[in-house]
């Protein structure tokens, strides 16, 4: 009896482990490093900013696109984006913005392809004016900002809120034209520019603070010039009623 046993628990045992072998084996080899994946490496060293998904929304960071193309997503390059909202100088003078001639300062473009400003869009920043003559320019450390919230405080004016914790607001009304970057923390304004047709009075001024880390600070100053080239403002959308 006892032999007897002995072999039934043998036996049983070697059934119980067959299984848990085959297990293992199963499961065996490499494991994936999503950040390793060909694709994935195009969303790195800010590459992400030049992708969009097969459907055309936009990545939000480089992990997200990181995680998108390591598991099998299709990387697309981005088609022309319709632009909402312009700061721009206007050095030649003449009509809308001249890409060839003009320097963008801020531009809001329409990365949801849903015609209207809406969280997801994005704001980049490029240059700035330092003088009503801008004959010089600063630049931004950090220039791509995704749209989180949109206020219209006033006609013809619009703010946005983004991720980096920076707001923006650009006015284009008659007779004046603004562009301010704002924290929206504590709602303080850090870079202001203001072009009144009217000479009423206009101003520059970029302050310590500012999340968009410009390269040039100075203090507030004015001109009574009727119409600067410094700063001109394009807004392409309507307040929603």
């Amino acid at each position: 009896m006892k032999r007897l046993f002995a072999s039934v628990v043998i036996v049983a045992l070697a059934a119980l482990t067959a299984p848990v072998i085959g297990m293992a084996s199963a499961y065996a080899g490499p494991v994936t490093v999503p950040g390793n994946s060909p694709n994935a490496k195009l969303c790195q060293k800010n590459g992400w900013q030049n992708w969009v998904r097969a459907d055309q929304t936009p990545f939000i960071s480089e992990e997200d696109c990181v995680s998108y193309a390591a598991h099998g997503g299709v990387l697309t390059a981005r088609t022309a984006l319709t632009v909402l909202a312009r700061a721009y100088t206007n050095l030649d003078g003449v009509g809308e913005f001249d890409a060839a001639h003009d320097v963008s300062i801020a531009v809001l473009t329409d990365d949801n392809h849903d015609g209207v400003i809406s969280p997801g869009d994005h704001v980049t920043l490029n240059e700035y004016p330092t003088t009503f003559a801008a004959t010089n320019f600063g630049t931004f450390g950090v220039t791509s900002h995704v749209v989180t919230n949109v206020t219209w405080p006033i006609t013809g004016s619009v703010k946005v809120d983004t991720d980096t914790g920076a707001g923006f607001q650009f006015t284009e009304q008659p007779g004046f034209e603004g562009y301010n970057e704002y924290v929206v923390a504590t709602h303080a304004v850090v870079i202001q520019m203001g072009d009144s047709a009217t000479g009423s009075g206009d101003n520059l001024s970029v302050g310590p603070g500012a999340i968009s880390q410009p390269s040039d600070l100075f203090a507030t100053a004015q001109s009574n010039a009727t119409d600067d080239i410094f700063l001109d403002v394009d807004l392409n959308v309507s307040a929603p009623v």
